[in-house]
């Protein structure tokens, strides 16, 4: 990320930003936990559970009401509409493409060894992925080989969006923005846990009424820009 940036001194765009705080969120979780077991230190436990606080850093820079917060040169009131403005025109299409990624990470690893019929698996898994029409309409899948996240996530890389939606939930209702004190201990009380108890109630302790269901909160209302 460092050396895609520009020499130029200046405020980073929303893509880089946001990328920052999400990688952010990652060095935090590592840096301040306090666990016994190393072996769950940080962010080494599973994937839908660690990519949570990264999403959920994201948001100091995508909620106008945190970043307006931030002492930066040049950062005017306008700067700070314009940015939020961005960020609601191409929310449905990011998460079409997140759409798109999950599956193509699905039929990959659904497949089995890959190594020992590739010249089968490569049609099989075109045509599982054209199937979806919908999606494929909308934006072209990408190729295999310039998917760089393919072979981390191992049929896992759905968690992008569910981790999204949650962060998205927690972060309206836990007071962030808000520069609630206590929702500051929450979240370091959260990342020194590490990952020793990796459960959605473990995350909704970030909310003050805790995990529930309502109109607001109900998967079908996180709105596609989160």
């Amino acid at each position: 990320m460092v050396l895609s940036l520009s020499e130029l001194p200046g405020a980073l765009g929303q893509g880089a930003a946001t990328t920052y705080m999400h990688e952010f969120g990652h060095a935090a979780h590592s840096i301040l936990s306090r666990t016994t077991l190393q072996h769950f230190s940080g962010s080494r436990g599973c994937i839908d559970f660690v990519e949570f606080p990264s999403h959920l850093f994201e948001y100091f820079v995508l909620d106008p009401n945190a970043l307006s917060s931030l002492v930066l040169p040049n950062l005017s009131a306008r700067a700070v509409e314009d940015y939020s403005n961005f960020r609601m025109a191409f929310g449905h299409i990011e998460a079409a493409q997140q759409l798109i990624y999950a599956l193509v990470d699905q039929v990959f690893y659904a497949y089995g060894n890959v190594a020992d019929d590739l010249a089968q698996f490569l049609p099989v898994s075109q045509d599982a992925i054209m199937s979806n029409h919908r999606l494929i309409e909308l934006l072209s899948p990408p190729g295999q080989a310039q998917f760089s996240h393919l072979v981390h996530y191992g049929g896992n890389y759905y968690c992008y969006l569910l981790c999204k939606a949650v962060a998205a939930d927690v972060w309206s209702r836990g007071g962030f923005a808000d520069k609630d004190p206590m929702a500051g201990q929450r979240l370091r009380h959260f990342l020194e846990a590490g990952s020793v108890t990796q459960t959605m109630d473990k995350i909704y302790e970030l909310v003050p009424s805790g995990r529930s269901e309502s109109s607001s909160t109900a998967a079908g209302h996180v709105p596609l820009d989160a």
